[in-house]
């Protein structure tokens, strides 16, 4: 069936599809009187009646899309307004000699029949077969209808057309390519009319309705079962982001029509109208309308990057409601607000306008396009697309010996950061390594006093950070880092204000994060110069602290254990391996304890239940205060096992980190 045959066949199914042939003899040659296509030198000029295409006459290729004239090299081409369906060929552009031969064509004899295709060294026609590489998930497409003909596998037996074949994975698109004669087969004339199939080969079709792929009917799948996010009245939208590179997402204009947007890597940009028969493709320029007495229209910018939307907020509301939507930077402007009816009153009341300064990409999650519908991408596939974003590949490049030999929870904690690098989302990327923030969502006082010392530990690293030897310059000690660090201190102390605010006094020499500490994973340094106060600082060995990171659920915590040294050395002018600010009672207590468990440990026949993660702490007297406290703050399990080796101890460490595990 050729691609013309195949239109009719689809006629039948859907009457909305509707094309028409023009000859191309009527619409051809340079500066016909009839034809609004003017060449002067090697510029090519149209009127503003449509969205054109320039093509090479002979590989049709695509030249140039878009505004209203275009500067070209010497040669043949045709012309497409894709508004109106209108064509026009053979335009000769320049020396006529030189049109001739450069067409940025393979120097071979021409084949009107042969395949012409942006990577034609990936995808090969022999007969009716298509067959490509096995480097990713191909999808075969009918070039004039847009319709899935073959998905997967490594080739396709079509029917004579052209046909555009694309790698999901790569985002590489091979477009135009011809298999067999795309002029054969076509339909036979209707009713017993005379028809000229000679001509009807010379022309092509106007489609006012383009049938969707299953493609985008897929990606229209993926974006309904989202939640969504609602924005001022009521607006809503919802987004996704394939690891194909391609991103998607769905607006609900206010008494507007719905209309689903997508941008692919190459930076191509696409809208749709959804109705209930699926989606339809608009060109730039397109304007669509509500139903509602043609109140509310959605109207695609000229340069096809984005969308102006404009119309009431509901049914009888007079709500008036506009919005702007750019594909390229995502950014969503607008507002809403009441519009009438005034009935010649000049004191109307009004409504308080609700604006809206958000971005449509912003927290897409990540999918497979040909995996079911609501399949959660974690691990490694979620992490090999990260890795090759900028921001990703950036982190990779200091870091991929850490990552390289991490499990899934690393990787996962790498997609936070670059997905946090990428604008793509907040603190809330970050839920999963953040338990006990997580545990507040649903108590917004105590959130907002947690956020309130996460902030404030932000605040200080972020203004503190210094360069040390063999370390991350501070420079280079990016943005998801930093929020790394002051997540990690608010996990451990958030809770209590005080304790947050003596490490800060105590770290005026800030913080730094070093690419190895042999033999340590992080280190507190102090140091008094001369007539000047002490000085504190924490190193953060970079393996050590993002594997502990991590793994909230293990009983390691480097952050927390420098913490609780710089603790130590606060108002002693040095450690002392003692809790500060403590009771005079819990000092003495805690002393005794410390020689009764040290003792017990070294002996033959230890009584108490020591876990392998309490070794450290038999080391020396600052290790003993710093270890055991990091495992009672790491989480209320790593504390119970405190508690089996010392109800005693483990009291004394509640009372001074202000924790109540009971």
């Amino acid at each position: 069936m050729s691609p013309i045959s195949g239109l009719s066949a689809l006629t039948a199914q859907n009457s909305r599809l509707q094309y028409t042939y023009r000859d191309r003899e009527q619409n051809g040659g340079n500066n016909d009187a009839s034809s609004p296509i003017r060449v002067e030198g090697n510029t090519i000029s149209w009127p503003n009646d449509g969205w054109y295409e320039i093509q090479y006459a002979k590989s049709f290729n695509t030249v140039s899309e878009g505004g209203a004239y275009a500067q070209l090299d010497d040669g043949i081409y045709n012309i497409i307004n894709h508004t109106t369906g209108a064509r026009y060929e053979g335009l000769v552009v320049g020396s006529s000699a030189a049109s001739q031969d450069d067409q940025r064509m393979p120097a071979v004899a021409y084949n009107p029949f042969s395949v012409i295709a942006t990577n034609a060294s990936a995808v090969s026609v022999e007969g009716n077969r298509i067959s490509w590489p096995d480097d990713g998930w191909y999808e075969v497409q009918d070039a004039v209808t847009y319709r899935t003909v073959s998905e997967g596998g490594t080739s396709a037996v079509v029917a004579d057309g052209v046909y555009t074949v694309i790698n999901h994975t790569t985002a590489e698109k091979n477009r135009n390519v011809v298999v067999g004669n795309p002029d054969a087969g076509l339909a036979d004339p209707i009713d017993g009319e005379d028809t000229d199939i000679s001509a009807v080969g010379d022309l092509i079709e106007d489609i006012t309705d383009f049938l969707p792929s299953s493609g985008i009917s897929r990606e229209l799948q993926h974006l309904n079962a989202q939640q969504g996010s609602a924005l001022a009245g009521e607006l809503r939208y919802s987004n996704i982001q394939f690891t194909d590179g391609t991103r998607a997402a769905l607006l609900r204009f206010p008494g507007m029509p719905e209309i689903m947007v997508r941008t692919e890597p190459d930076g191509m940009s696409e809208f749709y109208r959804v109705t209930n028969d699926g989606p339809e493709l608009l060109a730039p320029g397109d304007t669509v309308r509500a139903s509602f007495l043609g109140q509310g229209t959605v109207t695609i910018d000229g340069d096809g990057q984005g969308l102006t939307a404009s119309g009431v907020s509901s049914y009888m509301s007079f709500g008036a409601a506009g919005y702007t939507v750019d594909l390229t930077s995502g950014q969503i402007l607008g507002s809403s607000g009441y519009s009438g009816p005034h009935f010649g009153f000049t004191n109307v009341p009004d409504a308080t306008a609700e604006t809206v300064d958000a971005n449509l990409w912003q927290g897409a999650e990540l999918a497979i396009r040909e995996l079911p519908v609501g399949t959660d991408v974690h691990g490694s596939a979620a992490y090999d697309f990260y890795a090759g974003t900028p921001e990703g590949a950036a982190i990779l490049a200091r870091e991929q010996a850490f990552y390289g030999g991490f499990g899934v929870d690393k990787q996962a904690l790498f997609v936070a950061r670059t997905r946090f690098l990428r604008d793509e989302g907040g603190i809330e990327l970050f839920e999963a390594f953040m338990p006990r923030r997580t545990a507040l969502l649903d108590d917004p006082v105590q959130l907002a006093e947690y956020d309130a010392q996460f902030d404030k530990m932000l605040n200080h690293v972020s203004n503190s950070r210094t360069s040390r030897s063999g370390g991350i310059p501070a420079s280079e000690l990016d943005a998801s880092l930093r929020v790394l660090i002051a997540a990690d201190a608010a996990e451990a102390f958030g809770h209590s204000p005080r304790l947050i605010d003596m490490v800060i006094s105590d770290l005026d020499r800030g913080w730094s994060v070093a690419n190895d500490i042999p033999g340590r994973g992080g280190q507190y340094e102090y140091w008094q110069p001369i007539f000047k106060s002490v000085k504190g600082h924490i190193t953060l060995g970079l393996g050590s602290w993002l594997g502990s990171f991590a793994d909230p659920n293990d009983s390691y915590d480097v952050v927390a254990h420098e913490m609780v040294h710089s603790l130590d050395g606060f108002g002693n002018n040095g450690l002392d391996g003692l809790p500060a600010s403590t009771s005079a009672e819990d000092r003495a207590a805690f002393i005794n304890i410390r020689d009764e468990l040290y003792d017990d440990y070294n002996s033959d026949t230890p009584t108490r239940r020591y876990t392998p993660e309490m070794a450290y702490a038999f080391t020396d007297k600052f290790e003993f205060l710093a270890r055991f406290s990091e495992i009672f703050l790491t989480n209320t399990a790593s504390a119970e096992t405190v508690k089996a080796v010392s109800p005693e101890l483990y009291g004394i460490l509640s009372r001074f980190y202000d924790t109540n595990y009971e």
